[in-house]
């Protein structure tokens, strides 16, 4: 692995841990969040 390509890993993972860590956070809430939507459409 080229330094580069190592660079461009860890700025890929720099970028997509927050968007995992907010999917599983999102995933973990999925009822809360469900139950929110309901409420706000009523």
């Amino acid at each position: 692995m080229y330094p580069r390509q190592a660079e461009f890993a860890d700025g890929k993972l720099s970028i997509l841990a927050p968007i995992g860590a907010t999917l599983l956070g999102l995933r973990a809430q999925k009822p809360r969040v469900i139950s929110i939507c309901r409420k706000q459409r009523v």
